[in-house]
Order: structure tokens, then C-alpha cells, then sequence
């Protein structure tokens, strides 16, 4: 195994192999950022899938914490290369992860951290994963869409887009 360097901003080495063979984008994501070394986040949080966790648990989570869903249901779209041969299908996902944290600045510091980290999945080419590519498209402030007093989070989202080959 062999050790590559990207430029960050922070330095860091990231060793090359298969991270995850998940096929779901949930759980592929919830390998990644849970098999993640600290040094990638100012503050690691905790990783969760939001189906697994009630609202009561998420209003009462004093550790900042990655909530990973599934936004949209998977495209299936037809792909041919070959004249003659028999066509695949390609996989697009959409994923949100919800980052829940009781400090302003933790909460878009670790969404940015997360956003950093994730694009070095932007052309995986199934080295990594079992994906082309995991792509974050977006970062957004939620907390202005929370039910008042609901909960005393800090909530960014962060969207991303998945592709792979069936």
C-alpha cells in the first residue's frame, strides 16, 4: 500500500485502498466519515444515520453529531457504451448530512471539514468506493427552518450527489 499526499488545509496523508464496498449512499457515507481519522476534523463528530435515531435523541445530543439520510430516491438512468451489447444503468443518489452541533461556528466549521474531506471522492473511479464519484453540491444554514425551540442546535446541511454504475 502505498501513501498519497493531498494539498488541504491541513496536512494530511490518506492511504490508498478501498474505503468501503457499500452500494447504498447512506451507508457508503457513514463508512467514510465513521473510518475517518480525527486529524480531518477540527472536532469529529459522531456519525449517525437519521433512520436509526428518534427527534428526542437529536435535541438531546451534547457532542456534535453527523446525521446522514437519504434525501431523494435513487435515478435509475440507462447507459450504453457498446452498439450490440447489452446496456447498464447508472445509480444518481442524493444525500443530506445534518450537522448538529450547540456551537455556531463548530457546526459550519465541521460542515466545511466534512465538504473538504468528501471531495476527495469527486473522481473515485470505484478505487475507493464502490462509486464514480460522491460529490458535495451544497452547504446551507437550517437553523432558521427549525421549529421554534425545538432544539438548541446549531443545524448546517450538506448535500451531495452520487453516482455509480449498476
Amino acid at each position: 500500500m502505498s501513501d498519497s499526499r493531498f494539498a488541504w488545509e491541513f496536512d494530511v496523508t490518506f492511504t490508498d485502498g478501498e474505503i468501503t464496498a457499500e452500494t447504498d449512499p447512506v451507508d457508503a457515507l457513514t463508512t467514510i466519515l465513521s473510518e475517518s481519522r480525527s486529524e480531518f476534523f477540527t472536532t469529529k463528530p459522531e456519525i449517525y444515520k437519521l433512520h436509526e435515531t428518534t427527534p428526542a435523541g437529536r435535541e438531546n445530543q451534547r457532542t456534535d453529531a453527523a446525521y446522514i439520510l437519504e434525501s431523494a430516491g435513487t435515478e435509475l438512468n440507462r447507459f450504453g457504451v457498446t452498439p450490440g451489447t447489452q446496456d447498464a444503468q447508472t445509480e444518481d443518489g442524493q444525500v443530506q448530512i445534518y450537522v448538529y452541533s450547540l456551537d455556531n461556528q463548530s457546526a459550519k466549521t465541521t460542515a466545511q471539514e466534512i465538504v473538504a474531506y468528501l471531495r476527495e471522492f469527486l473522481s473515485d473511479n470505484y478505487f475507493g468506493t464502490n462509486f464514480l464519484n460522491i460529490e458535495p453540491t451544497n452547504i446551507s444554514d437550517r437553523r432558521a427552518s427549525s421549529i421554534a425551540r425545538q432544539t438548541d442546535h446549531y443545524v448546517y446541511v450538506v448535500d451531495i450527489q452520487t453516482e455509480r454504475l449498476s
